[in-house]
């Protein structure tokens, strides 16, 4: 009897280890869940803050790199939010395999992400490590989502009395620096010159400096081939303003909106809407002049601005852009372009011409 009675308190207890060992594996289970971003499976802003800091504490010497993917919110408005989490969860699976594994890479914002590498780098080798990032990321086929991308990075070396969050500043701070002379499209330009010397400026020579510091940012440094291309927020806006100009003045301008559908009238398949709408892009482009205007409005429609032009001219200029497009490539016929156009006139109702390419 007494051999029993211990046997079934021998079990008790083997069942009490079993469960309070399950417990322990789900509470461990849930902390590793608790610290990982829900989208991309690495760790969140609160993680990522922590393991760095506990590095830091500990002595460990690092940099930390800060990746902001360049407009966007552009991806999302005109591929749709799930595209946009695609390009961000295809990011953090590139990020993961250029670090060690005992390096930290964490998405710490909306669509930016941290790495600290625990590798001695000097400033050098931060710059490289840099451009190898924006490189391997811009050629992944990250691109086949949504068109082209580009994330820029910027990279902060450890100094001594560094957190978690003074690290980020620099960084961040770095990457606002690098945005802006990015968009002026020159790493030496004559605003960065003026603005090193402005201290040193006088009085009547400051009115001067002022100007030609607003010069320099207003005006465009390169001017590529082709139309002028513009995300849709800044398309509005002109389009408002050369709506305004031509109730005071008698102006030609048209506007064309071009859209891409399979047989059915339905958007494109994803599987041919990345490669056609990057075609189309690049016909507009090519074949309308520098005067001219253009936006992607959606994930395979374009929204063009012709100045100059009359609604004849634009039925030309439509025409020939749809006659192109479909030159590039038969495959391409197996869906459809559809263009209308339409005079810009000042408080009036839009009409105008629509053309479609059928199937065959």
């Amino acid at each position: 009897m007494t051999e029993n009675r211990n046997d079934l308190k021998h079990e008790k207890r083997k069942r009490s280890k079993r469960k309070l060992k399950k417990l322990e594996e789900e509470n461990k289970r849930l902390f590793q869940k608790a610290q990982r971003d829900w989208l991309t499976g690495i760790y969140n802003r609160g993680a990522t803050e922590e393991k760095i800091n506990k590095l830091l504490k500990e002595g460990q010497k690092g940099t930390l790199f800060l990746f902001d993917v360049d407009d966007f919110k552009q991806i999302n408005d005109v591929y749709g939010h799930i595209c946009g989490d695609t390009v961000l969860q295809k990011i953090a699976s590139v990020l993961k395999v250029m670090v060690a594994a005992t390096d930290i890479v964490g998405r710490v914002g909306g669509d930016e992400f941290v790495a600290f590498i625990t590798a001695g780098l000097d400033e050098k080798r931060i710059k490289e490590r840099c451009c190898q990032f924006e490189k391997r990321l811009r050629e992944n086929d990250i691109g086949d989502i949504c068109g082209r991308i580009s994330v820029t990075v910027c990279g902060s070396l450890c100094q001594s009395a560094d957190d978690y969050r003074s690290l980020v500043d620099r960084a961040d701070m770095q990457l606002l620096v690098e945005k802006k002379r990015r968009k002026k499209g020159n790493r030496h330009s004559i605003t960065d010159s003026l603005l090193i010397c402005q201290e040193e400026r006088t009085a009547e020579k400051g009115f001067l400096v002022d100007l030609a510091i607003i010069h320099a940012n207003l005006k465009e440094p390169q001017k590529p081939e082709g139309a002028l291309y513009k995300d849709y927020e800044t398309f509005r806006s002109i389009y408002r303003f050369m709506e305004r100009r031509m109730s005071r003045r008698q102006e030609s301008l048209s506007v064309v909106f071009f859209s891409l559908t399979d047989a059915n009238g339905n958007a494109p398949s994803l599987r041919l809407r990345s490669v056609q709408v990057n075609l189309l892009h690049h016909i507009i482009q090519k074949n309308l002049r520098q005067g001219d205007l253009f936006t992607q409005y959606t994930g395979f429609q374009f929204l063009v601005m012709l100045s100059d032009a009359d609604e004849e001219t634009a039925e030309m200029i439509a025409n020939r852009i749809h006659t192109k497009f479909f030159q590039e490539d038969e495959a391409i016929r197996e869906n459809t372009l559809l263009y209308h156009s339409f005079p810009l006139r000042s408080n009036e109702t839009l009409r105008g011409s629509f053309c479609s390419d059928e199937k065959e």
